[in-house]
């Protein structure tokens, strides 16, 4: 080791000592570890069903085969690393938040909004640093090291929303982005930031986890919407007579100690019957879960009021946040109700892996958390990675600070006549393939239907209705307006290279094919469809 690395060894080392907890021996730890992954496999419903048993116990035996060459902090990561392996969001040690981890974070409340990470409230003594954009953390990027800490979150496959809901939570601890190479210092975090034209970098100094908790909060927000004004509240509604509108905001699926949820929530819809109401708003947004048990009552609630249960009336807004129980709730209300969904992806699978069971390592304390049920919607085929909104309406920094709400505007301004994919269908069957076209490819570049893809309802529409009948050539407007929109669906491409390929058009549809599998690099059909096209062409 050289004098200089020697050096920051000692430095480092001293640093952990002045705020870590009790340091366990390399024993301790093994013990620990032996727990962690023998009951894990045992108590969960099913440990592997997303990760290789073999690389999950390999990962194990080297974090096992290290640790006399890690510090406290580095362990906890790398436990929290081989969680997230397992690809389930009731499944791992969690944020760091607890206890018995304890690690530190810089007083500062960073957020992920549509256009970056930005510093959303701040503690007195870092007041100036409020609405700044986070450009750098340490010596990474903002962007690739919220990509690091990705790797560390339980979540569940294919979807990645938890990471804008704690990542950016990760980011401000010491202790992570030192685990990370990201930051070197245990006692803070040096950020480069961006305010007002002007680029910066400051070292923001950690506190421990008590003293974050007391911390007075500086706002950035100038102006508070709706939506976030009670989220204390486990669940509340109001009567809105300016929008005629019903909002009733559910921030946890359980009851409260002096009301039931589903009671309250049959107050809301029965108020309806006395008021005029064009819109009944379900705010799901900022719900985790909890229980299941309103569920039932409160989708019979909307069933049996047919002035509520319209399409263009009945609206639910889901995010980053909106799990567990609260996933279930929407399961439901796509399936039993006429709901339009508005927001953000919800941070679950429809079907997933829940209930977690917990197991407290002897040695360290830490508690590890883990599913032992299987929740699963009606239809077993079901395997989308979370629940689309039908609109997307996702927060920017500038929507944030002016105290705009994208969602809530969303649903005032929505005045579609038929769900989609349904009406760019009907569309198409009214006034012509090329007009729907048109209405796609102006979709797909405002992002409206960005997390929602419609691309197998277009093909399908193309080639059962549109081409058999003699039209050809609408269907292929349509194809190729559906590729434009849907530039990373792997079928968009392949459909428009068969379609390209049944006009004699056989270099445009290798094209196509060879998009197609790049998206999708073992599918034999799209391999078959580039060998057969290029003997035409030769």
């Amino acid at each position: 080791m050289t004098g200089a690395s020697l050096f920051m060894g000692i430095a480092v080392f001293a640093q952990a000592q002045a705020i870590s907890q009790p340091v366990l021996t390399a024993q301790q730890w093994h013990e620990d570890l032996q727990v962690y992954a023998a009951e894990l496999p045992k108590r969960h419903k099913n440990l592997f069903h997303a990760v290789p048993e073999k690389e999950w116990r390999d990962a194990i035996e080297k974090l096992d085969a290290k640790l006399p060459q890690l510090q406290r902090h580095q362990i906890i990561v790398e436990l929290a690393r081989i969680s997230a392996m397992i690809r389930d969001s009731h499944t791992g040690i969690g944020t760091f938040r607890q206890p018995a981890i304890d690690f530190h974070r810089i007083p500062l409340d960073i957020r992920f909004f549509s256009d970056g990470l930005f510093i959303a409230r701040a503690s007195t003594a870092y007041r100036d640093l409020i609405g700044a954009k986070v450009i750098r953390i340490g010596n990474t990027a903002a962007a690739a090291a919220l990509d690091s800490v990705a790797k560390l979150i339980s979540q569940d496959p294919g979807n990645s929303m938890r990471v804008r809901d704690v990542g950016p939570i990760m980011l401000g601890m010491p202790e992570v982005m030192n685990a990370l190479k990201i930051s070197g210092p245990l006692d803070a975090i040096p950020l480069t930031i961006e305010k007002n034209g002007r680029t910066s970098t400051v070292n923001v100094k950690a506190v421990s986890r008590t003293d974050f908790d007391g911390i007075s909060w500086i706002d950035w927000q100038r102006a508070t919407p709706l939506g976030l004004a009670s989220l204390d509240r486990k669940f509340w509604f109001r009567y809105l007579p300016h929008e005629r509108m019903m909002y009733v905001q559910i921030n946890e699926m359980d009851n409260d100690s002096t009301e039931y949820l589903a009671e309250t929530f049959k107050k809301a819809v029965a108020m309806t019957d006395s008021v005029p109401v064009d819109r009944f708003v379900i705010d799901l947004r900022y719900n985790s879960g909890g229980s299941g048990n309103a569920i039932r009552p409160m989708i019979l609630s909307l069933i049996k009021s047919p002035k509520i249960d319209q399409h263009g009336r009945l609206f639910v807004l889901i995010g980053r946040v909106t799990a567990s129980a609260a996933q279930n709730f929407v399961n439901q209300l796509e399936r039993n109700t006429e709901s339009v969904l508005i927001g953000e992806p919800t941070a679950q699978n429809p079907a997933f892996y829940s209930d977690g069971n917990i197991v407290t390592l002897p040695n360290s304390g830490i508690q590890a958390f883990m599913a032992v049920i299987w929740s699963q919607p009606a239809d077993s085929r079901d395997n989308r990675p979370f629940a689309a909104p039908d609109v997307t309406a996702e927060t920017s920094s500038s929507d944030f600070y002016n105290g705009r709400d994208p969602a809530m505007e969303a649903v005032l301004a929505y005045s579609y006549a038929e769900k989609r994919p349904l009406r760019i269908v009907a569309i198409a069957r009214r006034l012509g393939a090329r007009v729907a076209g048109d209405s796609l490819r102006a979709a797909g570049a405002a992002g409206l239907d960005k997390y929602r893809n419609l691309s197998r309802d277009m093909i399908r529409f193309s080639f059962d209705d549109l081409w058999p009948n003699g039209k050809s050539s609408e269907a292929l407007l349509l194809l190729e307006a559906n590729a434009f929109a849907y530039p990373g669906d792997w079928n968009s491409h392949d459909a428009l290279a068969g379609a390209y390929e049944n006009l004699g058009r056989f270099q445009d549809a290798l094209v196509e094919y060879e998009k197609a599998l790049a998206l999708n690099p073992d599918h034999r059909g799209v391999k078959d469809g580039i060998a057969r096209v290029r003997r035409k062409i030769a």
